[in-house]
Order: C-alpha cells, then sequence, then structure tokens
C-alpha cells in the first residue's frame, strides 16, 4: 500500500471528521486507451465451462449500475463479447468494479482467472473490484472470444460494464477502490471491535448502568455492516446473510435511538417503542417480503429510519442550542455528518444515474467511525464523571462513618457511665432487700425470744447476713438437700422461738444435687421473709413448709392458720413485694391464697443443676 494511502488512513482513524466524503473515483471514460465494453450476449446455464455457439444466446447492453431483476431466479449466467487482438506487447487486463456474486473469465474458451471458490462457503465478491490480466501469449490473430460466468445473487444482480485495457493503466484504478471498498473498511471493523471491547469492560465496572449494552448494540450492528463490505469467503448463504445485514442496518436505528435517549438524558419512550415497532416490521419484512420486491421494501424501512435519526437530531439541536453543553454539540454535529453521508448513499441507490456508479461509492459507513468515537467519548467522560462522583460519595461517605464513630464511642461511654449508674442502684436495692429479708427477720425474732441460746444464735445468724448482703459471696457448692437442711434448722429456730409448731415435709425424690447458687439465694431469701411476716403479722399458732416436686418443676409451700390475708393488700408491702420480685428471678409466680383459716403461699419454679464434678481423689488416682 503506498505510504500516502497509508498515512490518509491513519488520520482518517485518528483524526475522522464527518466532513470526509467518499473517495471519487476518476471515471473511465477519461482514458483515452480503455475501452467499455457495453454490449455483450447473454445465456443462461449452470455449465462450468462456456457454452457452445449453439446455445440460446441473446443480445444484451450491459447497463452501468442498475439492478436487472429479470434474471433474478437464475444462480448462473454467462457473458460473451468479442476483442480484436491489440497487437502490442506489454500485458492488458479486464478491471470490473462492481459485480454479484463472483464471476471467472475464460479466453478462448481458456480461464483467465476471476474469483475463487472453497467448498462450504460462498464466495462475495460484490464488494470487491477484480482486474483480470490478460498476457500477450494469450492472444490470438483477429478476434478473440471471453466469455464471463457469472455467479447472480439470490435478489439480483448487478451487472456492470467491464473495462478493457494496459493492465499499468487500470491497475491503479484497480488498486484505489480496492483500498476505499476493502482495506478501509477492515481497519475500522477493528476499530468498532475495539470499541466494543472497551464498552463491556465499562459494562462490567458499572453493570447497572443501561446506557453500555445500547452503546454496544450500536457498534455490533455497524460491525456487521462492516464485515458485509469485506468479506469475501462467507460461511452464512446469500439468502439468510443478506436479510440480516438488512436487519443490522435497522437494529443500528433502533440501538442509536435508545443509547442517545441515555446518553442526552431525554427519557423519551415513546419514542424508543416507535424504534422497536419498526424494528420489528423491518426484519419481518426482510425476512418475509418476495425476493422481487425485497430491495424497495428494505430501503423504505430504511428511510423511515433515516426520519427517525433525523427527528433525534432535531432533539439534540434543540437541547443544545437551550443548554449548549459540550456532549450535545458534538453528538449534534456527529448525527449530522451522519446523515448527509446516508442521505447521499439513498441518492445513489435510488435516484443515481448509471454513469455515477463507476465513480462513486458507498459513503454511510465511512461516517459511522467518526460517530462511533463521539458516542465512546461521551460515554467515557460520563464513566469519568460518575467515578468522580463515587469518589466524593466515598469521601462524604467515610466523614459520615468518621463522625458516627466519634458519635457511637462519644454514646458508649454515656451509656458506661449510666450502666454504672444502674449498675450501683440495682447493687443497693440488692443489699437493701438482703438486709430486709435476712437481718431484719431475725433481728425481729431476737425481739421475740428470751432464750439467751437462742438469741445468740440468732446474732451469729444475722451478722452472717450482713457480711453476705455487703460482700455477695455466693455459696459455695451445696446440694439441695443439705441446702434444705440448713432451710429447715433456722426456720424452725425462729418459728419455734416465737411460739409456733412447724410441720416440714420434703418430697422423698428430691435428688441429692448441686443447686445454682443464684436460686438457692433467692429461695432462702423468700423463706426468710415468709418467716417473719408469720412472726410478725399472722397470729397464727402453727406453720406447715412443703417442698415437692412435680414432673420437672419443684413447688415451695408455706401455709399458717392466722388470720389470713386481704386480697391485694400484700403488694403493699415492701417484704411481701421483694418475694414477688425474688420469685420472678425464679423463672416463677408468687401465688397467695387468704381466707380465715389463714393464709396459704405457693411458688412453682424449674430447679437449675450444676455439672457433677469429679472426685478430687479418683481423679487424683
Amino acid at each position: 500500500m503506498p505510504a500516502m494511502k497509508r498515512l490518509v488512513l491513519m488520520l482518517y482513524l485518528v483524526l475522522p471528521g464527518w466532513f470526509m466524503t467518499a473517495p471519487v473515483y476518476a471515471a473511465l471514460e477519461d482514458f483515452s486507451n480503455i475501452q467499455l465494453i457495453t454490449e455483450v450476449d447473454v445465456v443462461v446455464s449452470t455449465a462450468d465451462v462456456p457454452p457452445p455457439d449453439s446455445a440460446d444466446w441473446q443480445p444484451m447492453t450491459i447497463p452501468r449500475g442498475s439492478r436487472v431483476t429479470e434474471y433474478i431466479n437464475q444462480p448462473r449466467m454467462w457473458l460473451r463479447f468479442y476483442l480484436d487482438n491489440p497487437g502490442v506487447t506489454e500485458h492488458q487486463a479486464l478491471y470490473f468494479w462492481r459485480y454479484n456474486m463472483s464471476l471467472t473469465v475464460f479466453m478462448n474458451g481458456v480461464e483467465l482467472g476471476g474469483d475463487t471458490f472453497k467448498t462450504g462457503r460462498q464466495t462475495l465478491a460484490w464488494n470487491h473490484p477484480r482486474l483480470v490480466q490478460i498476457q500477450s501469449r494469450n492472444w490470438q490473430p483477429g478476434k478473440n472470444v471471453f466469455h464471463i460466468r457469472f455467479n447472480n445473487s439470490p435478489f439480483g444482480g448487478a451487472f456492470v460494464l467491464a473495462a478493457f485495457g494496459p493492465e499499468k493503466m487500470l491497475r491503479p484504478i484497480y488498486e484505489e477502490r480496492l483500498f476505499w471498498n476493502v482495506t478501509t473498511n477492515e481497519s475500522l471493523l477493528v476499530f468498532g471491535i475495539l470499541i466494543i471491547i472497551l464498552t463491556i469492560v465499562l459494562w462490567c465496572l458499572r453493570p447497572r448502568d443501561s446506557i453500555y449494552p445500547w452503546f454496544i448494540a450500536v457498534c455490533g450492528c455497524w460491525c456487521i455492516i462492516t464485515v458485509h463490505m469485506v468479506v469475501y469467503y462467507n460461511l452464512v448463504p446469500y439468502q439468510y446473510w443478506l436479510p440480516l445485514v438488512h436487519v443490522a442496518i435497522d437494529g443500528w436505528t433502533l440501538a442509536t435511538v435508545g443509547f442517545i435517549n441515555r446518553l442526552m438524558n431525554f427519557h423519551w419512550r415513546r419514542l424508543e417503542y416507535v424504534a422497536i415497532a419498526l424494528f420489528c416490521l423491518a426484519t419481518l419484512s426482510h425476512i418475509f417480503t418476495p425476493r422481487g420486491w425485497f430491495w424497495i421494501a428494505a430501503y423504505g424501512f430504511h428511510f423511515l429510519g433515516l426520519i427517525l435519526i433525523l427527528i433525534v437530531t432535531a432533539l439534540i439541536v434543540r437541547q443544545a442550542q437551550q443548554n449548549r453543553t459540550l456532549p450535545a454539540i458534538s453528538v449534534c454535529l456527529a448525527l449530522a455528518g451522519q446523515l448527509l453521508l446516508a442521505a447521499a448513499d439513498m441518492r445513489l441507490f435510488i435516484f443515481g444515474e448509471q454513469v455515477d456508479w463507476t465513480s462513486a461509492t458507498h459513503v454511510s459507513h465511512f461516517g459511522l467511525p467518526l460517530l462511533l468515537l463521539t458516542f465512546a467519548i461521551n460515554l467515557l467522560v460520563r464513566f469519568n464523571n460518575a467515578l468522580k462522583e463515587s469518589e466524593t460519595l466515598n469521601r462524604e461517605l467515610e466523614s459520615r462513618v468518621e463522625a458516627g464513630r466519634r458519635a457511637l464511642e462519644e454514646s458508649y461511654q454515656e451509656n458506661r457511665a449510666l450502666e454504672l449508674t444502674q449498675a450501683a442502684e440495682a447493687e443497693r436495692q440488692k443489699i437493701y432487700r438482703d438486709i430486709h429479708d435476712d437481718v431484719g427477720s431475725k433481728l425481729a425474732s431476737m425481739v421475740h425470744t428470751d432464750d439467751a441460746d437462742t438469741l445468740h444464735s440468732l446474732a451469729r445468724s444475722a451478722l452472717e447476713g450482713v457480711r453476705e448482703a455487703i460482700y455477695r459471696v455466693n455459696f459455695e457448692s451445696e446440694t439441695l438437700l443439705a441446702f434444705l437442711l440448713r432451710l429447715r434448722q433456722e426456720s424452725q429456730l425462729r418459728l419455734e422461738s416465737a411460739g409456733l409448731q412447724v410441720q416440714w415435709f420434703e418430697d422423698p425424690d428430691l435428688p441429692d444435687s448441686s443447686m445454682d447458687p443464684h436460686q438457692r439465694y433467692h429461695l432462702s431469701r423468700i423463706l426468710r421473709e415468709l418467716v417473719t411476716n408469720v412472726i410478725h403479722h399472722a397470729h397464727a399458732t402453727a406453720v406447715s413448709i412443703s417442698w415437692d416436686k412435680v414432673e420437672n418443676r419443684y413447688q415451695l409451700e408455706f401455709s399458717d392458720n392466722g388470720v389470713g390475708i386481704e386480697a391485694g393488700r400484700h403488694r403493699l408491702g415492701s417484704g411481701l413485694s421483694n418475694i414477688e420480685y425474688r420469685c420472678g428471678l425464679l423463672g416463677g409466680q408468687a401465688n397467695w391464697q387468704g381466707s380465715a383459716e389463714g393464709t396459704r403461699f405457693s411458688v412453682s419454679f424449674t430447679p437449675k443443676f450444676l455439672p457433677a464434678q469429679d472426685d478430687p481423689v479418683s481423679s487424683a488416682s
């Protein structure tokens, strides 16, 4: 490839502009030594070699670029024409600038060259020019017959005139057209694939942003169109491939509308619905429209898509006028350039003169790289702004977290101080209850007895209770039976000292296991308070105390034959309130029954036993 062409291609990829239009080729008529072949004979034949002269050859004038549909159902045709020996030693050539789908040239029955074939793949040479060299040894004196085996397209053929002349004059024309038709599009295809990869990476970083899949669809549809420009051996049959290409054209319109709708924050859902409906109708048309009407229907839907893009461009122009933002202005200019190039293609396909086809080509795909690049730049700007916003939010979040941490630390310190205050208050209340239930009851018993030994025992017990209440020393490991024995001795001592008879009952099924110290502590306080109440308030002569086991629950029952207690009155005394409080700590509820025959109190609770410990002697052995 000449260095100048490489430079032009690089400038187009690096600094593309919508002002670039398609290259204008030099008209073939401008070269005096070039002969244009317009009059040929044609015959429909599936033969692989030139048909004989006896075949049904019909004269035909080759149109210059117009589509001929009378042979639409014929997969192969043969063209025949004659050329005189030029009588020169330099190489001659036949130049074909456009045709569908492939051709092979025969000279005097001998194959000269043309498009090659691969098994299982279809040769799509429609956008590839062809230069067939004729060496001097191939010529015969006088007239020489040329045959062209032409493989038609299922959708019709583009019959073009052939140019005959010196190879050194036709080769630059051939290379020029090959560069703009194929080589440029190959580079642009790589450009589109790279943009798709970049967009996929951005989408993976921001999967919730729906603008990225729309842009991937824009680039994907354009890549399919560009592949159609450069592919030579296609795995997909042409009757399926061509509808797919036109579906991609309409899909590009839909994807562009959806992408711009999000890029410009239009939120025009109805416009997207119109684009979706147009795409669905166009797809059905491309698939099911009869081939004789395919091109009219296809370009009709493309024209409607062009109008839709024009409406979107008008919306962007209005926003650019109102906001004067760089994204709106850049997208507006890129779309406007694309619309101009697409309109030029539409004019060439629908209204172009035959002579225009020899010196022009498709131009709309040349503007798409600029449009994609403009979209990509705006997408990167959007991504960068999102990153900056995310960083700002992260900094604000970190500052808020730090402020919250300091607030929590201060709150923790305040709560800790409050907890210490509440704990101290709870400890004071506990000491008060312990002194009231234990020491107070024993001191009261001392008031009602005159026996010196009894007074000595009660005083010693009261002193132990004071120490226990102040230092809150938990009982050492003590079995249930030992605990009940201690309670029995203490209760009988106090009650009998006050002149009351005592009946004590223990269920024989009670286990001799170590009971939870806290439960033993509260049970002892409850029983002491009950004894105190009987001595001071009941005016009783006898007391009954029983410990029963009912399934998994234990029950303490305390009854006397005193004056009884009125319902609700017990709640007025702090002693009986302490009993209810301690019953709640046990997991039970105090039950009082008062009558003229006396008062009955009961509480049922679930005991907690400590795990059995190994005998130290056994363990040592």
